[in-house]
């Protein structure tokens, strides 16, 4: 019930933040909007007051410079696009993160500076109010909750450790860890959503190199793993520990010469 209360509570966070990233688009929009026909305005009054006696026709037309840099930046966009269709491959873009639009901005960003993000006192509110929410809120409250569980994973091996090796014990342990870390996991900023479950192992090796602590938590809130690894120490050294008193891991140290 915990776990699902925390697991509510991050959908229903991403809903409110999608919303308002969305209406931060827009506002951004309008003002982009906006900010263009003020300098088509302004432009248009100089060209004007510069060239009274050339006729209505030099009024309407751009200027040369301007029409050429219109041209400049469609060949810029054209050699553009035919280079990434002749680089790009089906097999690059699994591996590599497409980057993110010019002038996007959201509330994580810090460069409110620029001249070229259009912020609005709106915005800016909001920006604050974010900076407030995740900092103040959000940052005590995850940690605090990163420690407890924590804890109460060593907490529930320890005690899940004395209990004899009966028939139920791995059903019990596999349950019980399931469960604590899914509750860890709700304390982190982040969804999780498991795709293709039926190509799940159930049995033998699998192997995933270069995997990160949070692979790992995310991993375990699916099944549980017997995990090898290299032993560390501080807070990854007590959570190895707590996890090989309930089940099998095979930890290696690399300073010892047999390990290596």
């Amino acid at each position: 019930l915990l776990w699902a209360s925390f697991f509510w509570l991050q959908c229903r966070y991403l809903d409110v933040l999608e919303l308002l990233f969305a209406w931060i688009g827009n506002q951004l929009a309008e003002t982009r909007r906006r900010r263009a026909r003020e300098e088509r305005c302004r432009l248009g009054k100089k060209w004007a007051v510069g060239n009274k006696g050339d006729g209505m026709e030099k009024l309407l037309s751009p200027p040369i410079k301007n029409r050429l840099n219109i041209r400049v930046e469609q060949c810029c966009d054209f050699i553009t696009a035919g280079l990434g269709l002749v680089l790009e491959d089906d097999v690059t873009q699994r591996f590599v993160a497409p980057p993110s639009p010019a002038g996007e901005w959201n509330l994580l960003t810090r460069n409110l500076r620029q001249r070229n993000r259009y912020l609005s006192w709106r915005l800016r509110t909001v920006w604050l109010l974010g900076w407030v929410v995740r900092y103040g809120l959000l940052l005590p409250f995850r940690t605090i909750g990163c420690w407890l569980c924590l804890f109460m994973i060593s907490g529930v091996s320890m005690l899940l450790g004395h209990i004899p090796d009966w028939c139920f014990k791995k059903k019990l342990v596999e349950l019980v860890l399931r469960q604590c870390f899914r509750i860890t996991a709700a304390c982190l900023p982040m969804i999780r959503r498991f795709h293709n479950t039926e190509y799940r192992p159930t049995k033998g090796i699998c192997v995933c190199n270069h995997t990160s602590p949070l692979d790992v938590l995310v991993l375990m809130c699916d099944a549980n793993y017997s995990l090898t690894g290299q032993v560390h120490t501080g807070i990854l050294g007590v959570l190895q520990r707590a996890l090989s008193r309930v089940s099998h891991h095979m930890w290696f140290d690399s300073k010892e010469l047999a390990d290596r």
